[in-house]
């Protein structure tokens, strides 16, 4: 299994799908390769239309898609070190945890995720809450031998805009997100999804994912 750069994973910890989490997905498969989606359980075939998709969670796919858990970097907000470019060189995956923000953040990443292996080497990328194709593109970075230290980044970013009954509006997000060439490192149509259409459609996208969690029988 000897790779050039280790393989992102994206691990699905959320028990729904959303365009907001879709967009974030999309977004960071274009941002990295090789990226793979995990845990997918029940929304695979949803899932397997933005990258390679696995149903099993990542711990179960030793000796598939990695040859040991000594292999693994798992990123998580509340571990004790941040990942270093010497980390990842002898990596052949490295996890994100596929969960919306949380504000404050709950620590699922490690209730999911890391508490379950005492194999991988877990790692933070700073003390600050990011996206998930925001955590991707900071993984990439170190990957290619950039440092922590070095990328910008913006807290609490704002978005203006105008409603369709005229208001001005101003949401803040309360997350962290790389800046790239000035601006937040946002998915396109992020902005327009966020300021326009964000509570009716993660109202219709979660009672969707009821009805499809129901009839699927998802665990």
């Amino acid at each position: 299994m000897a790779r050039t750069k280790p393989v992102i994973a994206i691990e699905h910890l959320e028990d729904y799908t959303s365009e907001w989490l879709l967009l974030e997905y999309k977004h960071a498969s274009s941002l990295y390769q090789p990226l793979v989606i995990t845990n997918a359980r029940c929304y695979y075939d949803i899932l397997r239309r933005i990258t390679k998709t696995y149903e099993k969670s990542i711990l179960e796919l030793e000796g598939e898609l990695y040859t040991s858990q000594s292999k693994l970097i798992i990123l998580d907000p509340l571990a004790q070190e941040t990942l270093s470019h010497n980390d990842t060189k002898n990596a052949e995956i490295i996890v994100v945890g596929g969960i919306l923000g949380d504000h404050p953040p709950r620590g699922r990443t490690y209730k999911l995720l890391s508490s379950r292996t005492t194999r991988a080497l877990i790692r933070n990328l700073g003390s600050k809450q990011l996206s998930i194709d925001g955590a991707v593109y900071v993984a990439s970075r170190i990957i290619n031998g950039g440092d922590l230290k070095d990328i910008k980044f913006v807290d609490n970013p704002r978005i203006k805009t105008i409603t369709p009954m005229g208001f001005e509006l101003e949401i803040e997000l309360p997350f962290t997100y790389p800046v790239v060439q000035g601006k937040p490192l946002f998915p396109r149509g992020f902005k327009e999804l966020v300021s326009s259409r964000l509570l009716y459609e993660e109202y219709r996208e979660l009672e969707s994912s009821r009805e499809y969690r129901s009839k699927h029988k998802c665990s």
